[in-house]
């Protein structure tokens, strides 16, 4: 629930809203990677990595495979690509040792909680020291880098709900660790001189195990809200609309003005030209959906969740 229009776009709609440049040039050889090729490589590399029994005896057999198979681009650019690979994975595996949570030792821990007639069900992957005394969560999501980007801010969603999720089932955890790539780094970099960085996700020390059933209580009734009807932000219209109505629009039109918003899920939904007045009637259901949604997805700048309902 980073995204209140996320539930509406992919799982009622089934829309995928990523796309990659709408125009191809044919006959071509890339010289770099496209972000979600680049994406999924380094992801399976991880996986695989994490797993290898000789780590710099698979990287170099790893490098020439996707060198030879034609995974990376041709005439010395993929070198580039496999370096950054290899060594901002490297630096993230120690980065997990040295935060006592190597990514080899994972456990998971099944979720299923009874929620006021909703079974929320599933289970977190990774797990220290193990499922039945945790005391740290860890999230890998090696993009989720730019603090206000999307990948970040679900990243950090998910780490507290996943908090939420042990505490109310009377599991004392103590924080979600995200590890991620550093914005800034690049292979050669002199600063920042680590590749692989973490941030430390909490929930705020008042919430119990009822509190925290009671907040996902609460999520759980936005989401099936959000499934039924198209509840977009409008970049920080829903966050000021509870309040003011009138600088709500203006910030609906600058939104929509734009470049970003094309390529929004907004725009998928709502079109070229939306109307402020028929995206946000001035309906009483509505600026209650936006002040809860503020209310239980605020999480400070120290990354402790704090919903403002409690």
């Amino acid at each position: 629930m980073h995204d209140p229009l996320w539930p509406y776009v992919r799982k009622t709609l089934g829309i995928n809203t990523w796309r990659d440049d709408d125009l191809s040039i044919p006959a071509t050889l890339p010289l770099e990677l496209e972000y979600l090729e680049k994406r999924n490589l380094r992801d399976e590399y991880i996986e695989k990595l994490i797993a290898a029994a000789d780590i710099d005896g698979f990287a170099k057999a790893w490098a020439a495979d996707v060198t030879t198979n034609g995974d990376v681009p041709v005439l010395g650019f993929g070198e580039d690509a496999i370096a950054e690979i290899t060594q901002f994975s490297a630096d993230l595996l120690r980065l997990a040792i040295e935060n006592e949570t190597p990514l080899k030792d994972k456990h998971a821990k099944p979720i299923t909680l009874h929620l006021d007639g909703v079974t929320l069900a599933g289970e977190i992957e990774r797990c220290y020291p193990d499922a039945q005394h945790a005391k740290t969560i860890v999230l890998v999501r090696p993009d989720a880098m730019k603090s206000s980007s999307g990948p970040f801010l679900r990243t950090k969603m998910l780490a507290v709900v996943q908090l939420l999720a042990a505490c109310a089932m009377g599991d004392p955890v103590e924080h979600a660790l995200i590890f991620n790539q550093h914005e800034d780094w690049f292979p050669g970099a002199i600063t920042p001189a680590r590749a692989a960085q973490k941030r430390r996700v909490r929930l705020a020390p008042e919430i119990g195990s009822k509190q925290a059933k009671d907040v996902l209580t609460e999520l759980c009734g936005l989401y099936r809200t959000a499934t039924s009807t198209p509840l977009g932000c409008f970049g920080k219209t829903a966050a000021i609309l509870p309040t003011d109505r009138e600088q709500a629009q203006e910030a609906f039109i600058g939104f929509t003005n734009g470049r970003d918003y094309a390529t929004s899920s907004e725009g998928v939904v709502h079109g070229g030209q939306p109307d402020f007045a028929q995206v946000f009637p001035d309906d009483p259901a509505i600026t209650l959906f936006f002040r809860c949604f503020g209310q239980l997805t605020n999480i400070n700048r120290q990354y402790i969740y704090t919903p403002h309902a409690l």
